[in-house]
């Protein structure tokens, strides 16, 4: 004999038709354990939307920090290193692309909280099942915005980070101030960082200091250079 809380055995029940087939409720009563776990998944079922809401708001509040230390660092630092990049495409425009869709992430991030956190409220309904019903619904849409809130926020640093990392080693410009370069008469060219004019000369200055007197009337050419080349003689 088999014992008696054994499940009962499986039966094909493919080749049956279904309209000879009679299902009958078991007078089994439901144990004791059964009763408990019914009443816990009750109370979860009514505290579903609070419990939500409750999550959402806290975790909007953590978004919104990391939200506020990127946009800090994005206005102080982000301006100033994108003007000190050498070139416009593909450096300036692949990080400023970056550092803009790590803020737009964050926003959706601390939006969809928000939402999830205040949702909509729930109208004056007559009767209880039709509030079970309404509340169920908004904790539903409140879990599924709280959800869509982390996966905006697991892209806030990657995107940040690329931003930042093109910043960073893409090629800058030159911290070396502009030159000058003063072509004379006799084909003489002579380079520095400054030139002033003093009476009928040019004074042409070097970063060192050193300087070089040039008449007006024996200077051919005057012309803007990145910087010195070694071949130039340097102003004495």
């Amino acid at each position: 004999m088999g014992s008696k809380d054994a499940p009962p055995p499986d039966v094909d029940l493919s080749s049956v038709p279904a309209n000879s087939i009679t299902i009958e409720l078991s007078d089994l009563p439901a144990s004791a354990e059964d009763l408990r776990w019914e009443k816990i998944a009750e109370s979860e079922r009514i505290q579903a939307l609070p419990g939500v809401r409750r999550a959402a708001e806290k975790w909007g509040a953590t978004t919104l920090v990391i939200t506020g230390l990127l946009a800090t660092v994005t206005t102080v630092r982000g301006a100033a290193d994108l003007g000190s990049l050498r070139d416009f495409w593909p450096g300036q425009i692949l990080a400023g692309v970056f550092s803009a869709l790590s803020l737009i992430a964050a926003l959706a991030s601390v939006t969809l909280a928000a939402l999830a956190a205040q949702g909509t409220p729930i109208r004056m309904v007559a009767s209880g099942p039709r509030l079970k019903e309404a509340s169920l619904y908004e904790a539903g849409r409140a879990s599924q915005r709280l959800r869509l809130s982390r996966r905006w926020a697991l892209a806030i640093l990657p995107l940040f980070m690329i931003g930042m990392g093109i910043l960073a080693y893409s090629p800058k410009e030159s911290a070396e101030p502009p030159a000058v370069q003063i072509t004379d008469s006799n084909g003489i060219k002579r380079c520095g960082t400054q030139v002033k004019s003093s009476g009928s000369s040019f004074v042409l200055v070097n970063n060192d200091g050193a300087s070089v007197e040039i008449p007006q009337s024996s200077v051919r050419d005057i012309a803007a250079v990145k910087t010195c080349k070694p071949s130039a003689p340097a102003a004495k």
